[in-house]
C-alpha cells in the first residue's frame, strides 16, 4: 500500500464561483472521493487540499472525466502541496486545512495502519 500525501486540486470555472456553488460544487467533492477541504478561491477558481495516495498523474487521469462532465470547468490542475504554508494574515483557510491534511497523512501513514508485507517460511510437508 503506497503511502498517504497531501495534494492540491485548482480548478478553473468559465462562470462565477457563486454561480457553481449553487449545486455543482457537490459534483468536485464526488469526483474527489477523498478527504478534502477548500482552501483557495477567487472570483472563477477554487483550490482544494486532499489527502490521497495517488500521483499527481493519476489523480488528474481519475478527476478529468467527471469534471469535463460538469460543463462549466475551464481548466484544472493537481500538483503536491507544500508541507507549510504562511499568510500574512496569520492564520486562514489555507493555512489551516493544509496543516491539518498533512497531519491526516502522517497519522494514517503510521505503522500500525499501513499493510505490512507478511513473510512465510517453507516448511517441508512428510520426510525430507
Amino acid at each position: 500500500m503506497r503511502k498517504q500525501q497531501v495534494m492540491m486540486l485548482r480548478v478553473d470555472f468559465k462562470v462565477e464561483l457563486e454561480e457553481v456553488m449553487k449545486g455543482r460544487i457537490g459534483a468536485v467533492y464526488k469526483a474527489i472521493q477523498r478527504w478534502a477541504k477548500p482552501c483557495l478561491h477567487g472570483k472563477q477558481t477554487i483550490s482544494f487540499v486532499l489527502v490521497t495516495p495517488e500521483t499527481s498523474t493519476e489523480l488528474h487521469r481519475r478527476l478529468d472525466p467527471p469534471l469535463k462532465e460538469m460543463g462549466c470547468v475551464e481548466h484544472f490542475w493537481t500538483f503536491l502541496a507544500p508541507e507549510v504554508a504562511v499568510s500574512e494574515a496569520g492564520s486562514d483557510p489555507f493555512v489551516h486545512w493544509l496543516s491539518r491534511a498533512w497531519e491526516k497523512a502522517r497519522e494514517w501513514n503510521q505503522a500500525e495502519d499501513m499493510r505490512h508485507s507478511q513473510s512465510f517460511r517453507r516448511v517441508p510437508k512428510g520426510r525430507v
